[in-house]
């Protein structure tokens, strides 16, 4: 039907229900893409009850790009576990991000939700990029009243002039209001960057009577280079029609935005108007 990666056909596997992708790189003389799966079971939180949770992390190779190869990890063919109850990665390790240092070890970034302390940034090392340690969360919400007061979620990091940077997506309590920015030394210990606009984000929403595409979610930011600029990708969310009852991802309606940067300042950027 036009997909290059579906579920598994084996009950037993933990993406027997659904997949989706986290990133892909190229490394060595294969594309490898990093995705997340959850099987068949129907589990019931404070949020309500969900099918197909709690998500893990798998891994699957290809050389040309189109043609894949799913990887087998220890958990049931995934490559981490969720954490146990009460542990702070129990309902999902979700979104992940790998990406190889110069010294050719391996980072990942996943978030997940706690359901005590909202979403939050996780990570998790390895020296081959097939056996992992978790080395927790990694950035986690934001003080009251900025826009991810209710936690960190979907994020990029990357290394630039020495240095991580993380470009990631906010919640504040109801539903994800703007793209954020956080630098680390070390990958672990990343600290907030305040941005220009509303509730001191990088990039918020746009206002309700905007007319635009992105006035009730922004999330899943991806930063590209392009030459002396950068392209800033996104997810934005609108409810046609809305009249301030409709919730829900039901109503939703997706579609990608395009924000530039410029002046080679990361905290600055403007949405492309095309």
């Amino acid at each position: 039907m036009g997909a290059v990666l579906e579920p598994s056909a084996d009950p037993a596997r933990f993406d027997s229900g659904h997949v989706g992708v986290g990133s892909v790189m190229r490394d060595n003389d294969q594309y490898v893409m990093w995705y997340f799966g959850g099987d068949q079971t129907v589990t019931t939180t404070p949020r309500g009850t969900s099918k197909g949770f709690p998500l893990r992390p798998g891994r699957a190779t290809s050389k040309d790009g189109i043609s894949w190869t799913k990887t087998d990890g220890p958990v049931r063919g995934a490559y981490l576990d969720n954490g146990k109850p009460g542990d702070f990665d129990s309902s999902m390790v979700g979104w992940p991000q790998v990406f190889k240092e110069s010294d050719g070890t391996y980072r990942m970034y996943y978030h997940t939700l706690s359901f005590a302390e909202g979403f939050m940034a996780c990570g998790a090392i390895s020296p081959d990029g097939l056996k992992w340690e978790k080395i927790g969360p990694v950035l986690k919400k934001g003080p009251t009243g900025n826009f991810d007061q209710g936690g960190v979620a979907s994020r990029q990091v990357f290394k630039l002039n020495g240095r991580y940077v993380m470009f990631y997506e906010g919640n504040n309590g109801e539903r994800f209001a703007g793209l954020g920015m956080a630098e680390s030394p070390d990958g672990v210990n990343f600290t907030r960057v305040k941005g220009p606009e509303k509730d001191n984000c990088m990039l918020a929403l746009s206002p309700i009577d905007s007319g635009r595409f992105d006035t009730h979610g922004i999330g899943t930011p991806w930063v590209v280079p392009n030459g002396k600029d950068y392209f800033l990708y996104y997810v934005g969310a609108e409810i046609p029609g809305y009249d301030g009852t409709q919730k829900g991802e039901n109503n939703h309606i997706h579609r990608i935005g395009l924000a530039i940067n410029e002046s080679g300042d990361l905290a600055s950027w403007k949405r492309w108007e095309g």
